[in-house]
């Protein structure tokens, strides 16, 4: 059965003989906003689901279901504290668990599809998806679709390729240079291969399979070619924390620390934008805002900015996820005055400022042209307030994972 620990959370919150000492309003709100994210995470996917005979039988249920317990929480919290024994909340009980179900279901059938697992997620996904059409559960249209996406995004990967090659020549070893040739190589390859298995697509799944073939190949073997450049060490100072080599990203592979300085403009060079921003993806914002702002005629510099704007979206989403499993955790001590709960307010006050900067932005990032009015001047200083208590926030918790806003180095197709 696929576990929803927020549902379960408002049942022990309920509990007459051991309750939790969680607020179910609270609790109530935060299944509410969970719903909501996986309504609409079902229905973004939908489209690309295998339309197999089980699906198309929960489909409608499912769709159903979401708006249901909508509903109902929306219903649940207007009880205030009546939300006890209540029938909005036996109907919860009863929806929930056929959801539930029939989300386990789908899942258990796509154990069942032989889908081969890949390193990448983009070629786990271009297999799902031509397998899908393989086999008539999908349209041509979504593997084209994909491709699409997938060429431009080689050709994004090349740009980082050549960028990297230009900034690396001063400290790079001939190590080094091999590894970016070679990725340069399989690079132009994978772009002509998917290319040529996307012109082919009318000619059915079994004309394009040897190209779907060659192109994981191709994908695999550009994947080797990025793993042998992170273990070059083009940069031939140790790390000042540890001593240990420091890979092409700025980041030493003993200690994992970033380099600050690295990602500084050398003495005598020409200096370029900067950012007052700590944390990587609001940098990645701000310095393609600048780009933008230099020449705004520029369609391509546009897109950039939208791109950093749905990726800072996308991880300000997986903060307030946490927030809310922090306030559901039934670990969760029930000390208001605890430091685990002190903290827990402060990431809280703190993830309703980046939501409210990711609302500020996303009004730029599915348009597709330029605004004729700019950001507000003050959209970058209520975040530039919070960093630091985000940062004092990871260092109380040792946190080993990336920051609630920390950039994702560049995916290779």
């Amino acid at each position: 059965m696929q576990d929803f620990p927020l549902i379960d959370a408002l049942w022990a919150s309920l509990d007459k003989e051991r309750p939790s000492g969680d607020d179910p309003a609270r609790v109530v709100s935060a299944l509410h906003r969970f719903y909501t994210d996986l309504r609409r995470a079902y229905l973004q996917g939908r489209p690309n689901r295998w339309k197999t005979p089980l699906f198309q039988s929960l489909d409608g249920l499912l769709r159903e279901s979401f708006e249901k317990v909508l509903e109902l929480t929306v219903a649940l919290s207007e009880l205030g504290t009546e939300i006890a024994d209540s029938q909005p909340l036996e109907e919860l009980r009863r929806v929930d668990l056929k959801m539930r179900q029939a989300i386990h279901d789908l899942g258990e059938e796509e154990k069942t599809f032989g889908i081969e697992p890949r390193e990448s997620p983009r070629l786990q996904q271009l297999d799902y998806l031509y397998e899908g059409w393989s086999r008539s559960f999908l349209g041509a249209e979504s593997v084209e679709v994909f491709l699409r996406q997938f060429v431009q995004a080689t050709r994004s990967t090349r740009a980082d390729i050549e960028k990297a090659e230009r900034e690396a020549t001063k400290k790079s070893s001939e190590e080094e240079l091999a590894a970016i040739e070679e990725a340069t190589a399989r690079v132009d390859q994978l772009e002509a291969i998917s290319g040529g298995l996307l012109e082919s697509l009318p000619s059915g799944p079994s004309v394009c399979r040897p190209l779907r073939d060659a192109l994981f190949e191709n994908a695999e073997a550009l994947a080797a070619a990025f793993h042998r450049l992170e273990q070059c060490s083009p940069i031939q100072e140790p790390c000042p924390f540890c001593g240990g080599s420091l890979s092409l990203s700025g980041r030493c592979r003993s200690c994992g620390r970033r380099l600050p300085h690295l990602e500084e403009v050398e003495a005598g060079e020409q200096t370029g934008p900067t950012s007052d921003f700590l944390s990587n993806n609001l940098r990645a914002v701000d310095f393609a805002l600048q780009a933008w702002e230099e020449d705004c005629d520029s369609e391509e510099l546009w897109r950039q900015f939208q791109d950093s704007v749905r990726t800072f979206g996308k991880q300000v989403d997986a903060g307030r996820q946490q927030v809310q499993m922090l306030e559901a955790s039934p670990d969760r001590p029930i000390d208001s005055a605890s430091r685990e709960r002190l903290d827990e307010a402060e990431l809280t006050e703190i993830s309703k400022v980046f939501v409210e900067a990711q609302r500020v932005l996303s009004a730029f990032a599915f348009q597709p042209f330029p605004p004729h009015d700019d950001l507000p001047t003050d959209w970058q200083a209520p975040l530039l307030a919070v960093e630091p208590r985000l940062q004092a926030l990871e260092g109380r918790w040792k946190v080993e994972e990336p920051e609630l806003v920390e950039v994702e180095a560049p995916a290779e197709p």
